[in-house]
């Protein structure tokens, strides 16, 4: 009840410059003035909502250890602190500092997740990818920017994901949306792979790092043009904590069993995509 009575004084009675998820995002986004209820836009401007912009501190989302530098190919510090007191979510404020040096056209992802949960001994996804489910799902922000513009900013749990590639340094990851997190159950329809794309609960990450990952895609595109109906899937940058991830990318649709049931995405092709 005190949560709500803040959330409706801060409703009625906006701080200055908290205003980024009431009056800045574009309805597209997952998190919006049309897409987030108001009781949660105040919370997350207050940061009493888990996934505010509040959401970590710079020495939160730095990362030297074996595990890291496997994954990155390189340290990843901390951010600029300046970055992150920004009205905005921190997937976003890294994302801005980033994509002015890099091709219009190209899909940017930033994902935002606190180091200790992924590279942690005890508990990191990272450093225990082969747990699967919700155990090894993490809280995390999710943002892409393409032709000068933001396509999403959203919260979402954070995976490991793969069979074989789990074992392997470069790992890819599965992004899924959940209203648990603040903001909704699916990404925006039409989002990475064209208008008629229908909304999804699930992406992957494909790290391509290895050879076969680049035939998986491929192999895909033969299949598109041969009539079967396969994931979708576009080329993408990958920067998390701000650092990136020194290793080509894949977005996927993921195959699930809504895939098949939404009827534009059927797939009849359930190769190594």
């Amino acid at each position: 009840m005190l949560l709500l009575g803040v959330a409706v004084l801060v409703e009625f009675f906006p701080l200055e410059g908290l205003e980024a998820y009431q009056d800045r995002s574009a309805p597209e986004l997952v998190l919006g003035r049309d897409e987030v209820t108001s009781r949660n836009a105040a919370l997350i401007r207050m940061g009493l909502l888990k996934m505010s912009h509040k959401f970590c501190e710079p020495e939160d989302l730095a990362a030297f250890s074996e595990e890291a530098v496997a994954l990155f190919k390189q340290p990843c510090p901390a951010p600029s602190a300046a970055l992150l007191e920004q009205g905005s979510p921190p997937s976003t404020a890294l994302l801005a500092s980033r994509v002015a040096a890099l091709p219009a056209d190209m899909v940017v992802v930033s994902i935002v997740c606190r180091s200790s949960e992924l590279f942690d001994p005890d508990h990191g996804i990272v450093t225990h990818p082969l747990e699967h489910n919700r155990e090894a799902e993490r809280p995390a922000w999710f943002s892409a920017w393409q032709n000068s513009r933001l396509l999403i900013e959203s919260p979402i749990g954070l995976r490991v994901h793969g069979g074989h590639s789990r074992t392997l340094p470069a790992k890819s990851f599965a992004l899924r949306f959940r209203e648990e997190y603040g903001g909704r159950e699916t990404g925006p329809a039409g989002l990475f792979f064209g208008a008629e794309a229908p909304p999804v609960r699930e992406l992957v990450l494909s790290n391509a790092d290895h050879p076969s990952r680049f035939n998986a895609a491929l192999a895909t595109e033969i299949a598109t043009l041969a009539g079967c109906k396969v994931s979708r899937c576009v080329p993408a940058i990958v920067y998390l904590n701000g650092t990136e991830i020194r290793s080509p990318f894949f977005i996927y649709e993921h195959q699930s069993p809504d895939f098949v049931q939404v009827g534009s995405g059927l797939q009849t092709w359930t190769g190594s995509a």
